[in-house]
């Protein structure tokens, strides 16, 4: 298995050896297919333009067997704003929690478990916005660190173990206080949401497609603020009448059961033009494209 150690991220144009930049010189892209020594040289140049860095994105995804860890030299990016990394196994700095101004994370892969020190290291990245943790085996629980991202606005966990504790997890979630965005689908064995859900009452946007999801609580109708509510392809056979009172609503997917036997078109007609009352500005949407 090979193993890359980044030693170096900066914003020179080295699209020979795999990293590349936009137009914009803050942006820089890390990308390859292979590892060993072309690799290799493109982390090996000074940290020149460390400063003027505020997006990096580092992508090994297309080779599976690639190892590599952060090293301890991102902490140079003080401008980092934005971090987006795909591959298959990740290990954090030391000193990865000094990205003091990152409000942006994006995990794809494997990293360390939840119990490992990493996500510390990720709870005191105070002035997160938006994290997704995805493709992710290891996670199986909420860790305690999380929730001192006061300031996250949008989490998003998808494709990651069928292992986890939900119950226990959203109630973490659910202390997270100025979440606009939640997305927890696809691939997740949500099953009964829980009541602490409605402890959001900034949450906009709720995602719970593609889940496991069995129920959601009568006191949805407490997320006030609620526009998006996507509960296609989840295990709900019906909705909460509560629901009825978020004319908040600009989307709502239905879940699939609740439409099985509609086959002929009358009864799908009827079945839309029903909820399209209880919801008048909002669009209905049965299926995903």
């Amino acid at each position: 298995m090979g193993r890359i150690v980044l030693l170096l991220l900066t914003s020179f144009t080295l699209v020979r050896c795999g990293a590349t930049v936009s137009n914009d010189p803050a942006v820089l892209v890390i990308g390859t297919s292979k590892a060993d020594a072309m690799v290799q040289s493109v982390f090996e140049k000074a940290l020149e333009s460390a400063d003027t860095i505020t997006t990096l994105t580092i992508d090994l995804n297309t080779d599976t067997t690639l190892q590599f860890q952060i090293p301890e030299e991102i902490s140079a990016l003080k401008k980092l704003t934005n971090l987006k990394i795909l591959g298959s196994v990740i290990e954090l700095s030391s000193n990865f929690s000094e990205l003091k101004n990152l409000e942006s994370l994006y995990l794809w892969g494997v990293i360390p478990s939840d119990k490992h020190e990493e996500w510390a290291k990720i709870g005191e990245l105070t002035q997160l916005k938006s994290l997704t943790i995805t493709q992710n085996p290891e996670f199986r629980s909420f860790p305690e660190s999380l929730k001192k991202l006061t300031n996250l606005e949008a989490l998003s966990i998808h494709y990651n173990t069928h292992d986890m504790d939900w119950q226990k997890a959203l109630s973490e979630i659910a202390t997270m206080k100025n979440l606009v965005k939640l997305g927890l689908g696809p691939y997740n064995e949500i099953g009964d949401l829980p009541e602490d859900i409605a402890k959001l009452s900034k949450l906009e946007e709720l995602d719970l497609s593609m889940t496991a999801t069995t129920s959601i609580p009568d006191n949805i109708s407490e997320l006030r603020k609620l526009t998006r509510l996507d509960l296609r392809h989840t295990s709900m056979e019906n909705i909460p009448v509560q629901l009825y009172q978020l004319q908040s609503l600009k989307f709502l997917g239905l879940p699939d059961k609740l439409i099985s036997g509609k086959r002929d078109a009358g009864s799908m007609d009827s079945l839309l033009n029903y909820y399209q009352e209880k919801f008048p500005e909002c669009e209905i949407v049965v299926k995903r494209q």
